[in-house]
């Protein structure tokens, strides 16, 4: 599968309330890095668990995600994109 976002897109995202779980499967969501705390990943859903997420990037041959670092805990996860914005650079 082709990345939903491309470099330069830009996301609007809604912050997540804890009263919002569950997570539907295929939500694209804004969450902490598990390996690197300072960044922020945006990721799809791929599995649900009661204890946290499993996550997915759209590429799957190159995305670091939950195949690398496991499941990510439910208070990591920031929010929920609304809406991705493309940015089409003109040559």
């Amino acid at each position: 599968m082709l990345p939903s976002i491309q470099h330069g897109d830009f996301i609007i995202y809604k912050p997540l309330h804890k009263n919002h779980f569950p997570l539907n499967i295929g939500e694209i969501i804004v969450c902490l890095n598990p390996t690197k705390k300072s960044q922020l990943m945006v990721k799809r859903v791929h599995k649900v668990y009661q204890y946290g997420i499993e996550i997915r990037g759209d590429n799957i041959e190159k995305s670091i995600d939950s195949r690398q670092f496991g499941i990510i805990q439910n208070n990591s996860i920031i929010g929920i994109v609304d809406r991705i914005i493309s940015r089409e650079i003109n040559n």
